[in-house]
């Protein structure tokens, strides 16, 4: 029988955050960038930064790909189908069902350019939380013994959520990789899981993390001290959050004339009809409210990440 730890009114939130959108939260399965670099997987981004290929990793490694697959199958039993739990690999073959269905392959096959790996590790697509699996195996003589760490990360701010590091299986004479990998988390894993699900609690009372940075173009008379209506346009964008944001919770950490960034805004996970709530989607509200009567401005909205969006003021 499984060994559910966490107190009943955490699950009842919990329950509540799954209740109000249609589709379950997504956790994205990654290999850890030590596994990585163990395994000759790392490689220099267009900026010069060491960073994982999780195509080639997947695409290379049978191990990976078999160890992936039975912590996904574990994960989804441990938290009784709560979550919608993928590898990297799995979405690689569901993004490339959907860029065909979308017209983004030619006939023979050939893709538009995209930077899929760069894009989900910086936050560009749609999943909730990314789970960095970190894996090896401990000789001790003729035994074998596995070892995990995992680390749970937020999509949209990239902060650190959940953390299980150092779960060692017992030491056994099988080579059998599956086996090992089931004795070694099924039984360990929920701690991690309470974890998990205590974040998306906070999250259905609170709202989500989100951050938004504003500028304004270079055809702009005004500024972010610019007075409308008796007030500084930065304090008319602050009552915006305020009147806005759940709870009216947001956290100003820079302000100048040309510049204000907003951090740990709090906003709702799904909209009315139930779909999930990025940053930019949020910031159609700012949109409408600053193209409008008394300010008129031009707005535009730029997504950087699932949970940070820039905006920009211009001259209509």
């Amino acid at each position: 029988m499984k060994t559910k730890l966490l107190p009943i009114v955490l699950v009842l939130m919990a329950q509540a955050f799954f209740a109000q959108g249609a589709k379950k939260p997504i956790l994205m399965l990654f290999p850890e960038d030590s596994w990585c670099t163990r395994n000759g997987f790392m490689e220099k981004d267009g900026n010069g930064e060491d960073q994982c290929n999780y195509t080639r990793a997947f695409k290379e490694s049978d191990e990976l790909n078999l160890v992936m697959s039975k912590i996904g199958e574990i994960f989804t039993d441990r938290t009784d189908g709560k979550f919608n739990i993928r590898a990297f690999a799995q979405n690689q073959k569901i993004q490339s069902k959907t860029n065909a269905r979308a017209g983004m392959e030619s006939k023979d096959g050939a893709q538009i350019k995209t930077s899929a790996v760069n894009d989900l590790v910086s936050g560009q697509s749609n999943f909730d939380l990314g789970i960095y699996v970190n894996f090896y195996f401990a000789k001790e003589g003729p035994k074998n013994s596995l070892k995990f760490d995992f680390n749970a990360k937020d999509n949209y701010t990239g902060e650190q959520v959940a953390s299980s590091p150092d779960l060692v299986g017992k030491s056994t004479y099988s080579s059998d990789i599956l086996s090992m990998v089931a004795e070694t988390i099924n039984n360990k894993v929920d701690p991690f899981f309470n974890q998990i699900e205590n974040y998306f609690s906070d999250m259905a009372e609170n709202g989500r993390k989100a951050q938004f940075v504003f500028g304004l173009f270079n055809d702009m008379k005004e500024d972010f001290e610019t007075e409308i209506n008796g007030q500084t346009l930065d304090n008319h964008i602050e009552d915006w959050f305020s009147s806005n944001a759940v709870k009216g919770k947001y956290n100003l950490t820079e302000s100048s004339e040309v510049m204000l960034n907003f951090e740990e805004v709090r906003i709702p996970v799904f909209d009315a009809n139930g779909r999930a709530v990025s940053a930019d989607i949020f910031a159609r509200g700012i949109k409408k409210t600053f193209e409008a009567a008394p300010y008129n401005f031009k707005v535009t909205v730029k997504r950087t990440g699932m949970g940070k969006t820039s905006i920009y003021f211009s001259k209509k």
